[in-house]
Formats: C-alpha cells, structure tokens, sequence
C-alpha cells in the first residue's frame, strides 16, 4: 500500500501524462476533419471544372477543336441504345433532375443517360456457409469501391447468367437502410471480377456506359457533398428505413465534362486522395497509439509495488 503522498503524486503525474495526451488526441482529430474538408474542396473543385485547366481553354489557347460534353454525350446515348436489350421498344433515359450551371464544353446528363443497364439484386439468402457465387452486400460498398472482406455466398444451386454477374463498369448503390447517411452510397467496379458475384436486392445496378473513362468519372460526381445533399434531399423514409429508389437515382444529374479532360480530371483527384489516405492511415495509427499509451500509462501507475 502506497502512502498518502506517494498517491498524490501518482495522481499529478497521470494528469500530466493524461493532458499531454489529450492535446494530441485533440490535434489529430482536427487533422482528420480537416482532410475530410479538403477532401470535399478537392471533389467539389473536380465537378465544377476548376481542379484543371478545361479542355475549352487549351484548345482556344492551341487554336483547335475539341470534342465537347455535349458531343460526347451523343455517342454515349448511341452506344446507350445499341445495347439496348429490354422488352419491347428502347426506353428513351430518364432526364435529369437538379442541373446546374456547367463549365465551358460541359453539358448536364443524368446517370440513366450515362447506363445501359439498371436493376434491383437478387434475395436469395446467402450466408458464409455456402459454396455459390459471390453475393454483394451494404458492408462490400465502401468509400466508392468494392471491399471484398467479408463476403457471403449464394447457395450451390443458384444460377447466375454471365448478363446478370456483376462486371466492370458496374455501380452498385444502396439504396434501403435505417442509416440516412448510408443510402445512396455507391462503388464502382472499375476491373473485371476475378470470380462470379451477384449483388444483394437492397443495392441497385447501374451499368454504366462503357465509352472512355464515364465509370471512373461518375464515381468522382457521385462522392461529392453535393450528390450527398440531392440524394438525402430525394430519400423517402418509412417505418425507421430511408430509401431511395432506382427511378429517382436514375435522374440523378451527372456533369459530364468533354473526355480528355475528364481523364485529366481524374487522374489529379486520384492523385490528391491518394495523399489524403495516406495521412489518414497515420492519423489513425497516432490515435491508436495515444489509446494504447494510456492504457500503459494506467497499468504502470496501479502496479503493485513490491
């Protein structure tokens, strides 16, 4: 048994130790919600056409012609309707909701106009046991890619069409949970699966148009703050759970900048977000250490002295 003013001074050191690691605690937090913010002013910048120079000022500077959003967009459409493999007579895309004003060359589409293809998975019941394909659920959408973690499978006997399998240029959104925040968020398969899967029916495919870089460029459009706030605002809510349904995101408008500089585009946000993981995971590491030290901190103050 420690003496009276050996505690005190057990007790003045740990709140030494403690507020020291409080600060720092404190100051990688506001780092992290900092990246967060400039990750947001990265995207925002991308979709507004300020991220890069735009196509239409370089080819008015190098005297030349370039292919225009609007331009492109018409060769999407074509290749929009050469796929076309519904029932019956092509459905014209849905048009899109909430335009803005667009840079020079750009022009506004909405994600039905930028898809060949869109549906609802599937509810057969899947679970770790089974030996069928790939099932995709709500924890495989992350941070706008596929996180193949933790996967279940479809029972043996399910049969999944090469059509219906999830491929490259998919985008997969969740479209019912009782978290707002949850609903709408997307991954983008930007390479061929390397096994079968299937996906959920509480996530929605859009297969997106395959010309030049539209899946990588979508994904940036839809991680933005303002994609977030005209989902939310679209969501309908009932019995506890948000949802937003596959005809409303269909109408989802989509900036569509002309294709080199989309290219240019996403190469700079990829290169910015790369940094931006990286303090991250720092981030995280430091505040995993503070939480060990003061574990530590606590187990050396209470030792039992011999």
């Amino acid at each position: 048994m420690v003496g009276f003013n050996e505690q005190e001074a057990v007790v003045a050191e740990l709140e030494k130790q403690f507020s020291r690691l409080d600060e720092a605690v404190a100051n990688l937090q506001r780092v992290r919600a900092n990246l967060k913010r400039y990750k947001a002013s990265v995207l925002k910048a991308a979709v507004e056409g300020r991220l890069v120079e735009t196509e239409a000022t370089l080819a008015r500077r190098e005297g030349r012609t370039y292919e225009t959003g609007e331009l492109l967009l018409q060769r999407i459409l074509e290749e929009r309707r050469a796929k076309w493999t519904g029932k019956g007579k092509y459905k014209e895309p849905a048009k899109a909701d909430g335009m803005g004003v667009v840079p020079e060359g750009w022009t506004n589409a909405s994600l039905d106009m930028l898809s060949t293809d869109s549906g609802y998975g599937t509810s057969q019941k899947c679970g770790y046991e089974n030996d069928g394909p790939v099932v995709l659920r709500i924890p495989n959408v992350q941070h706008g890619v596929l996180d193949l973690h933790d996967l279940k499978f479809a029972p043996t006997e399910f049969k999944l069409s090469q059509s219906d399998a999830v491929s490259s240029g998919d985008m997969l959104i969740i479209r019912t949970n009782g978290s707002k925040s949850l609903i709408g968020r997307a991954a983008v398969v930007m390479a061929e699966p390397q096994r079968k899967m299937s996906f959920a029916s509480y996530l929605i495919r859009f297969r997106l148009s395959s010309v030049d870089c539209i899946p990588a460029w979508v994904s940036v459009v839809w991680q933005t703050s303002q994609m977030r706030e005209w989902i939310e605002a679209h969501a309908a809510t009932s019995a506890g759970q948000h949802n937003v349904s596959m005809t409303v995101l269909a109408k989802a408008a989509i900036p569509v900048p002309p294709v080199t500089e989309q290219a240019r585009i996403v190469a700079e946000v990829d290169r910015h977000l790369s940094i931006i993981r990286e303090v991250e995971a720092e981030v995280d590491a430091n505040l995993q250490r503070a939480q060990a030290l003061r574990q530590s901190t606590l187990a050396k103050a209470f030792e039992v002295r011999s």
